[in-house]
């Protein structure tokens, strides 16, 4: 047991039972009541380092180096989530698409699994690399059947199923000079697209840890130098947009920040916002694109007591979901239009300003200052 907190005093049920509440190092929270004790609670019980949006509802998964996998539901965030045991610690996790019918996690052996998402019974299993290294970033790629593995400096391509079953390794990306940290997946046409031609779109985007942002051709796993000489590729043309570096979002990076000031970004699904967290336990919401220099941003806002190495929008964008690192939480935000930002009695600020924390920056304030989809805050829910 790590923590108690006692019913005392008020009118409610809890006091006039008597019950005592607590809270365990393995992420658990009990209801004691006299002689009976229920558990009320579920989740994780070390060090959270990836979510991931279901790409058809709002719904998320997170991973932690305690070998779970939780699913949460947005829309019931105070349900005990879902959980799948992994064989050891996790350090990435996507959806598959684009149904989200199955998931995938990374581990930090560099072994990466599958598993339907209806009963988390697991699909497959592979290694990725030379399994020295986590796998630190997974990716699907929007049609369902590629995914995209970052093992050290090498993003191994597999094939996939209709199941989620991993089926082979198609290729390896090789040449980058540092960890891989992030993988986006170039967005195939809505139409016009000939059949056979699924492999002229089945491009990649990776960041890593040494500021390179570079460009693969998955099926292949040749270096692609510069994807935007196509007249049909533009800053649009991305299923998501996860890096930290790039000209859509340049203008994130605050003065004097080192290679790790921002952990990751993540576009809301109109394309409108981007979310970013770095290691000061700040999240920030900007405009997308971001192109100017210091560029204006709502926040930042305080809830972790940890770095944050991933905060994603959920379906629908009315969601944020965010990892706090060593702080084993988990926590979700609703974004509100600036027309709207009152908090209301189950929306509240994260927190009130601190003695030491940095000066309030300028929000985010366009010309047309007052239309809700221009504008936006962030509140995290209790």
């Amino acid at each position: 047991v790590q923590t108690l907190e006692p019913s005392t005093g008020g009118t409610g049920q809890a006091a006039s039972l008597g019950q005592v509440f607590a809270g365990t190092v393995g992420g658990e929270v009990w209801r004691v009541a006299g002689e009976r004790a229920e558990r009320l609670y579920a989740a994780h019980a070390q060090r959270v380092d990836a979510v991931a949006p279901h790409p058809s509802q709002p719904v998320f998964a997170s991973a932690g180096w305690d070998g779970r996998v939780c699913l949460w539901d947005a829309r019931a965030p105070s349900r005990s989530p879902r959980t799948w045991q992994l064989p050891s610690g996790a350090s990435s996790v996507c959806f598959g698409q684009p149904d989200g019918a199955w998931l995938c996690a990374g581990l930090k052996t560099g072994a990466v699994l599958t598993a339907s998402t209806a009963d988390l019974a697991v699909l497959s299993e592979a290694r990725a690399g030379d399994g020295t290294a986590p796998a630190l970033a997974v990716a699907c790629s929007p049609s369902g059947g590629l995914l995209a593995v970052a093992c050290g400096r090498a993003v191994d391509v597999f094939r996939v199923g209709e199941r989620g079953e991993l089926l082979g390794l198609v290729a390896r990306c090789r040449g980058s000079s540092s960890v891989v940290r992030t993988i986006d997946w170039l967005a195939p046409p809505t139409q016009g697209m000939s059949a056979g031609s699924e492999g002229r779109w089945a491009l990649l985007q990776t960041s890593t840890a040494a500021r390179e942002l570079l460009f693969w051709h998955a099926p292949s796993g040749k270096q692609v130098r510069d994807p935007f000489e196509r007249p049909d590729v533009g800053l649009g043309s991305w299923h998501t947009w996860t890096s930290p570096l790039g000209f859509a979002v340049m203008g994130i990076w605050p003065d004097g920040a080192n290679a790790s000031g921002v952990n990751r970004v993540s576009r809301s699904g109109d394309g409108r916002l981007i979310v970013t967290s770095d290691d000061q336990s700040h999240l920030k919401l900007f405009a997308h694109p971001c192109v100017v220099e210091d560029a204006p941003f709502s926040g930042p806002y305080f809830a972790h007591a940890s770095h944050v190495p991933a905060a994603v929008f959920l379906h629908g964008d009315e969601y944020v979901a965010s990892a706090g690192g060593s702080d084993r939480t988990v926590m979700l935000w609703r974004v509100v239009g600036a027309r709207h930002a009152q908090p209301s009695a189950n929306v509240v600020a994260a927190r009130a300003p601190r003695p030491n924390d940095p000066p309030q920056p300028n929000k985010w304030r366009p010309a047309a200052y007052g239309k809700p989809h221009q504008t936006a805050n962030l509140y995290a829910r209790r």
